[in-house]
C-alpha cells in the first residue's frame, strides 16, 4: 500500500500541476486579443497617472514657488552674513558689557522685522495657489520641491554674500543690491507667468488642464466656499498640524539663534539632545549637528506641506494660522535662552538643549499620533466628501483587498 502511494506520487503531482494551469488559463483568458486589450488599458492608465510627459505649466509654478522660498530666506540671511563686513573695529580695547539676556531680546531688531514682516503673507498665498495647480497625485512631490528653496536660499546666501563682501570695489552694499534686484526680477516673473487658476492660463494645453482638473478633489470652476472656521479649529488634525509645525520652526530657530550663541561661548559642541552628552568634543559635535540638520530636512515632505494635503481649498487660511503659531517660536526661544543662561555656564545651556529636545520630540509624537495627510471632510461644502471622492476611496479599498494574500 505504502509502496503504491510512493510509486504513484509523481503522477499525482504532475496531474495537480496541470489542473492548476488549466484553472489559471480559464481565469486569465490567455488569448492574443485579451492580452492586447489589457496591455493598451494598462498603458493608458499609466499615462493618465503620470500626466503629460512634457514640462507643463504646473512645473513652472513649482519652480517659481521654489525660487520664492529661495529668495525669502536669502533676504532674511543677508544681514547676518554681511554684518561681519559692516562692523568697524575703531577701538578694539574698548568693551561694551551686554549679558546674554540683553542680547537675546528680540525688540532691538524690530525695524528689520517690520521690513521683513510682509513676507509672512507670501507662503500661505503661495500654497493656496499651488493647491489649484498641483493635482493630488503630484501634490506631495511638487510641494516638497517648493519648500526645498528654503535650504538652498540659506546656502546660496552664505556663499554669494561672503564673496560679494570680500570683493574689492563691491563690498557689503553690493550684497543688498544683488539680492534686492534679483528679488524684483522674481516679482516680475510672478506677474507675467503666474495665474491663480489653471483655467486662466492662456497657453496651457487641454491635456494638462484636463489632467489637473481631474486630479482635484473638487471642481475648480465652482466658487470657493467660505472658510469653515469652527470645524477647522475643532479638528484634532489641525492642532496636531499646528503643534508639529511649531516644533519644526522651533528647531530651525534653535539652529539660527541659539546654537551660534552657544558656539561663541563654548566653541564646537553638539546640538539638541546630544549637546548635553557630548560636552565640547568637536568631532561628535560636528557629526551630530550635521545629523540634526539632516533629520530636520525630512519635515519638508511631511509637516511643512500637510496643510495643503488636509485642506486644498482652505490651504491659505490653515497654513496662515499654522505659520503664525509656529513663528512664535522665534520669539520665545531667544527669551527662554536669555532667561536660563544668565551666567552662560554649560549646565545652564544644557537646560536649553533638553527643553528644546522635549518640545521638538513631543511635537513629532503628537503629529505622528493625531496628524493627517488626508483631505478632511470640512474642506468641502457642507462638511461632506464629494461623491467622486467617495467612489475613488471605495475603489482604492477594493483594490487593496484584492491584492491581499
Amino acid at each position: 500500500m505504502i509502496f503504491d502511494r510512493i510509486k504513484n506520487a509523481p503522477g499525482r503531482m504532475v496531474e495537480g500541476i496541470m489542473n492548476k494551469i488549466k484553472r489559471k488559463r480559464r481565469k486569465y483568458s490567455f488569448n492574443a486579443k485579451n492580452v492586447s486589450e489589457n496591455t493598451d488599458s494598462v498603458a493608458s492608465e499609466r499615462k493618465t497617472a503620470r500626466g503629460p510627459n512634457c514640462l507643463g505649466k504646473r512645473h513652472i509654478v513649482a519652480m517659481l514657488g521654489f525660487f520664492n522660498c529661495f529668495f525669502i530666506n536669502a533676504n532674511r540671511s543677508v544681514v547676518s552674513v554681511s554684518i561681519v563686513a559692516m562692523v568697524k573695529h575703531i577701538q578694539p580695547n574698548e568693551t561694551f558689557h551686554l549679558n546674554n539676556r540683553e542680547v537675546s531680546c528680540p525688540f532691538p531688531s524690530a525695524s528689520e522685522n517690520t521690513i521683513e514682516g510682509p513676507t509672512g503673507f507670501v507662503i500661505p498665498a503661495m500654497f493656496r495657489m499651488a493647491s489649484n495647480w498641483f493635482p493630488s497625485k503630484e501634490r506631495g512631490f511638487l510641494s516638497t520641491l517648493v519648500v526645498c528653496g528654503y535650504g538652498f536660499g540659506v546656502a546660496a546666501t552664505g556663499i554669494l554674500t561672503g564673496w560679494l563682501c570680500d570683493t574689492p570695489h563691491l563690498r557689503w552694499p553690493s550684497a543688498f543690491y544683488f539680492w534686492g534686484s534679483t528679488t524684483l526680477i522674481l516679482a516680475a516673473a510672478f506677474a507675467f507667468l503666474l495665474h491663480e487658476h489653471p483655467q486662466d492660463h492662456p497657453t496651457i494645453t487641454e491635456e494638462e488642464l484636463k489632467y489637473i482638473t481631474d486630479g482635484q478633489e473638487m471642481d475648480l470652476s465652482e466658487k470657493t466656499p467660505s472658510t469653515p472656521w469652527k470645524k477647522m479649529l475643532t479638528s484634532p488634525a489641525s492642532y496636531a498640524y499646528f503643534f508639529g509645525l511649531f516644533g519644526h520652526y522651533w528647531s530651525i530657530a534653535y539652529f539660527l539663534i541659539v546654537h551660534p550663541t552657544f558656539m561663541g561661548a563654548f566653541g564646537f559642541a553638539i546640538c539638541m539632545i546630544g549637546m548635553g552628552l557630548a560636552g565640547c568634543n568637536a568631532t561628535i559635535s560636528i557629526l551630530l549637528f550635521s545629523l540634526s540638520l539632516f533629520t530636520s530636512g525630512m519635515a519638508l515632505s511631511g509637516v511643512m506641506i500637510s496643510g495643503m494635503d488636509m485642506a486644498p481649498v482652505h490651504a491659505g487660511a490653515l497654513m496662515g494660522i499654522a505659520c503664525t503659531i509656529a513663528g512664535l517660536s522665534s520669539l520665545i526661544i531667544p527669551l527662554l535662552t536669555g532667561f536660563l543662561t544668565t551666567h552662560e555656564a554649560l549646565s545652564e545651556w544644557k537646560k536649553v538643549f533638553w527643553i528644546s529636545s522635549a518640545i521638538v520630540g513631543l511635537s513629532g509624537v503628537v503629529y505622528a499620533a493625531f496628524g493627517s495627510a488626508e483631505v478632511q471632510a470640512w474642506n468641502f461644502p457642507g462638511g461632506k466628501f464629494p461623491e467622486k471622492l467617495e467612489e475613488d476611496k471605495g475603489k482604492g479599498k477594493a483594490e487593496n483587498k484584492s491584492t491581499e494574500p
